[in-house]
């Protein structure tokens, strides 16, 4: 019997399970068509799906709602509607509960773009009470969220506030980033309403922020507009004009009309703020067409309303008469009392203007009328709140009555019950005894497959707890082998350098005992820079200058290097060059050094006899760079681990001879960003074979121009004599600059600006130029395109603090004929000016330089710490990054050129965060950068 049982318990699973799985609705299908970027296409396709015959009622409803989606985002909202409703429909039909409260949601969110907030109300509560009923928390955040919108909108602020909390509490639990980030845009909207508008933009700024980090363009096009609203509201029309015209912009761009005509509404209103007429009716115009197109009530009675303002100011009352009722109308139909109210009150203006008193006062009288009717219907609806809870407190009285009578009757029938109730207890009984004992069978099992469980995870568990025993071991081992290499190399400095102070060594040998504390000082540095490297590329910051190098010249600055080194072991150091000469590539010559010696140098370490060989050869796709030596070589395990940071073969290896076991793993890692790779064949007591494998970059090759070098040597006998024009828009900067130049002995002209420096020019005639790169007005590269446009040939120098090579080498293709990196370095500058004067300096005039006594001007530059504060302050409060990026660049090149280097390396660090667009970063460095500005931290 048992057996038959069971038989007929899989036959029913199984085709329980059969059903369910043809009806389940295919939802990838749908979310892939609200992703395709063409929603014409999108739509049709949906359309195409609903005439197939073979698709469920779940996956019908799905379709539906799906294809109201994209009705809605192709600005179609009567369609969209239609959609949506047969959605609804079709899930009541078949009584999809889920799917129902689904549909209902959207259609009331329809409604509510409508603004039929009555109707949208009814179906987000018959949303709300079915995942009220199936405990979907979220779910009910998400309705709750819209009721709150919905009740802000016709001015219900209580009933708003407590869904927006009951929301905000179900999102911290268990909402994502963009749930939180609506409840704060929703509530914004209700400060806003509430005119508590500061409030309203510390939030609205607050959500900007986060949205700025996210892909959500249509969230922050809304968020734009609704601040910039909110600054229309505090009185600042101008900031109020550039958040609408941004958010109009975006919503442009996105194509989303629906949205545009409510965008290009505040626009007109802002314009007429500002008493311009003629944009403010371009936009209400523009304004009426789209919301006309997209059926937007809402849009078209503001639109008309707007018209109306514009043609009353114009003194065209019959035609602002005309626009009032259109937009009266409207306001009626969609029962919106804010817009009735503002309208008639637009009226009394109207009829005060021609000189009709008694209807302005009428006009009057109607819209005070509208605005008490409607404080009214408030106060109704909290007094009828009020009688319904004292309603309910009679009624709970009426209830308890009935409770104690039913309690007196439930004794009564309890004495009648009592052995009736003994017979069925022992049945119980018997049942209760029966299902122990098949519990405790069940938990026997349960305990097995449990206790097998926990076998097979304390063995995961004692995997891992090997696997971090020996990371941690590894990173003892490294630690160690690290304190020793520091250790070594300090003792000799600090021992050498005592000897020296203590005068324990000879005058003629104080020469070599510097020169051994500075070898084991470029040791330590060469540490130090190893271990800098491999965080710079683990946290992704480490960036490659790429330029035309020629192979061969790299090749014999290492070959030189590793010479004398192989000799002083006994080694030979063999170079077998195989490339084409010239072997001309884009790489960073700098990183492929440092890969070819730490791979020659290690070689050289680990062999005791024999030789060390470099070969290296090219085909059509890389070039190989192999590095052969007769030394120890590894074993299989060693080979395993050789790439691995902290590892370096054993311990015994790094005591025998030394390393801290960053080469070969620093290596790799720099091989892997120039897109190549490093492999290695070895065996014990033969030797090692490492090959770093390089692609060839279809870039074409030629042989770079070597860039002005500022290290020529120049006539001792000359001196400095001309004119020179200096351009640059920083006040200390320019000062600065100017009283080195004079204490050269220079002539000096001074400009703020790219026009300024022309104008000068064209008046002086000046023997050199000095051109800031970023200044106002016209920066520094069209100040020069323009004098060398108008013929101007006197050397012109690019002064910059824009100081990696890849900038400068575009400033000297551009044609500058020198450059000068900020901060200046005296010497250097000195030689730049002579080079290019022509001239040569003697050895006391770059000593004037280093007298100069600036504090006057150093002083004057800490004053304007002020004024920049209040400036940064500003444009990070309106998101104005482009201004904040050309800001912090002007003030971190001053705060280098008066040795603030604090500051000039925030401000660095700011102008690039900026150009990653790390918006959150900008904040917080900037927030840091006013604080250190402040009175305390001038010091």
């Amino acid at each position: 019997m048992e057996r038959v049982f069971r038989v007929l318990f899989l036959a029913l699973t199984m085709t329980l399970s059969s059903l369910a799985l043809a009806n389940e609705p295919n939802e990838e299908r749908f979310d892939s068509l609200l992703k395709l970027d063409d929603t014409a296409h999108a739509i049709e396709k949906a359309k195409i799906m609903l005439a197939s015959s073979s698709l469920a009622p779940t996956e019908e409803v799905m379709a539906y709602r799906t294809l109201a989606k994209l009705y809605h985002a192709n600005s179609q909202p009567k369609q969209a509607l239609s959609s949506a409703h047969k959605a609804l429909k079709l899930a009541q039909e078949f009584d999809l509960g889920e799917l129902e409260a689904h549909a209902s949601k959207y259609v009331g969110i329809l409604y509510f773009f409508r603004n039929d907030i009555s109707v949208a109300m009814k179906h987000y509560q018959h949303s709300l009470n079915y995942f009220r009923q199936t405990n979907q928390q979220l779910e009910q955040a998400h309705v709750l969220n819209n009721m709150a919108l919905a009740n802000t909108a016709i001015h219900q602020f209580e009933s708003a506030v407590k869904e927006f909390e009951l929301a905000a509490e179900i999102y911290s639990n268990q909402g994502n980033t963009i749930d939180s980030i609506d409840v704060q845009y929703n509530i914004a909207i209700l400060y806003s309403r509430l005119q508590q508008y500061k409030t309203a933009i510390d939030i609205y700024s607050n959500v900007i922020t986060q949205l700025l980090e996210l892909d959500k363009p249509e969230r922050l096009a809304r968020a734009y507009l609704e601040f910039g609203r909110a600054y229309r509201g505090a009185g600042e029309f101008d900031i109020a004009l550039k958040y609408i015209t941004k958010a109009y912009e975006n919503l442009k761009a996105l194509g989303l009309n629906f949205q545009i005509a409510f965008a290009a509404n505040s626009m007109s209103n802002v314009y007429m703020d500002l008493n311009d007429v003629d944009k403010s009716e371009r936009l209400a115009l523009e304004a009426l067409a789209l919301g006309q197109e997209t059926d937007n009530t809402d849009a078209v009675s503001n639109a008309y309303h707007a018209l109306a303002k514009v043609n009353y100011f114009r003194g065209n009352n019959e035609e602002a008469l005309s626009f009032i009722d259109k937009s009266q109308a409207l306001a009626i139909a969609s029962e919106n009392p804010e817009r009735q109210m503002y309208n008639t009150a637009l009226l009394a203006l109207i009829f005060a203007s021609q000189g009709e008193r008694q209807r302005s006062v009428d006009a009057l009288n109607s819209s005070v009328s509208k605005h008490n009717e409607h404080n009214r219907e408030q106060a109704t609806a909290n007094l009828a709140r009020f009688r319904a809870n004292s309603d309910a407190d009679r009624l709970l009285n009426q209830v308890q009555d009935l409770v104690q009578k039913e309690k007196l009757q439930t004794f009564a029938f309890e004495q009648v019950q009592q052995q009736y109730q003994l017979w069925l207890g022992s049945g119980i009984f018997l049942m209760v005894v029966i299902f122990f004992v098949y519990r405790s069978h069940s938990q026997a099992k349960l305990k097995k497959n449990l206790s097998q469980k926990v076998k097979l995870r304390t063995e995961e568990l004692e995997l891992l707890m090997e696997e971090v025993q020996e990371a941690n071991a590894t990173k003892n081992q490294f630690l160690a082998n690290m304190s020793h290499e520091l250790r070594t190399p300090l003792t000799a400095v600090i021992g050498q350098a005592e000897a020296i102070i203590a005068g324990d060594v000879e005058p003629e040998f104080v020469h070599k005992e510097v020169e051994i504390i500075y070898s084991n000082s470029t040791h330590l540095l060469t540490l130090l820079n190893d271990l800098l490297d491999l965080s710079r590329i683990e946290a992704n910051k480490l960036e490659l200058e790429l330029k035309q190098h020629d192979i061969h010249k790299v090749i014999d600055k290492v070959s030189s290097f590793f010479q004398e080194q192989a000799q002083k072991k006994g080694l030979d150091f063999v170079v077998d060059n195989q490339l084409s000469a010239p072997f001309v590539m884009m790489i960073d010559e700098l990183r492929l050094k440092q890969i070819l010696i730490n791979l020659c140098s290690n070689a050289i370490k680990f062999t005791y006899r024999g030789k060390v060989t470099m070969v290296i050869s090219a085909d059509t796709h890389c070039v190989s760079f192999k590095v052969i030596d007769t030394g120890i070589g590894l074993n299989e395990q060693q080979l395993a681990q050789i790439f691995n940071r902290f590892t370096q073969g054993d311990s015994s290896i790094s005591r025998r001879f030394g390393g801290s076991g960053l080469g070969l793993c620093l290596s790799q890692q720099l091989a892997l960003m120039m897109n190549g790779n490093i492999t290695v064949a070895s065996e014990i007591d033969i030797g090692s074979e490492f090959i770093f494998s390089l692609p060839i970059s279809e870039q074409p090759c030629y042989v770079q121009q070597e860039l002005p070098s500022v290290t020529q040597r120049l006539d001792p006998n000359l001196s400095l004599n001309g004119l020179v024009l200096l351009a640059d828009d920083h006040d200390d900067n320019r000062r600065l600059t100017e009283r080195l130049l004079r204490v050269l002995g220079l002539n000096v002209v001074t400009a703020a600006n790219g026009y300024q420096a022309i104008k000068q020019y064209n008046l002086r005639k000046p023997d050199l130029v000095l051109l800031d790169i970023q200044m106002p007005e016209m920066d520094g590269i069209e100040a020069f395109k323009a004098l060398r446009q108008q013929g101007a040939t006197v050397p012109i120098v690019a002064l910059t603090a824009n100081a990696m090579n890849h900038e400068i080498e575009h400033y000297i293709r551009l044609g500058f004929d020198d450059y000068v990196s900020k901060p200046i370095v005296r010497h250097y500058f000195v030689q730049v000016l002579a080079r290019n004067l022509r001239q040569a300096v003697v050895p006391e005039q770059t000593q004037l330089l280093e007298k100069v006594d600036n504090s006057d001007i150093s002083k004057d530059f800490k004053a304007s710490f002020k004024a920049e504060r209040e400036n940064f302050a500003i444009l990070l409060s309106t998101f104005d990054y482009s201004e904040l990026a050309k800001a912090t660049h002007r003030f971190s090149g001053a705060a280098a050129m008066f040795q603030f280097s604090q500051l000039a390396t925030l401000g660095a660090d700011i102008e690039k965060a900026i150009k990653l667009q790390q918006h959150l970063r900008v904040k917080t460095l900037t927030e840091q950068l006013i604080e250190l500005l402040s009175d305390d931290g001038l010091e």
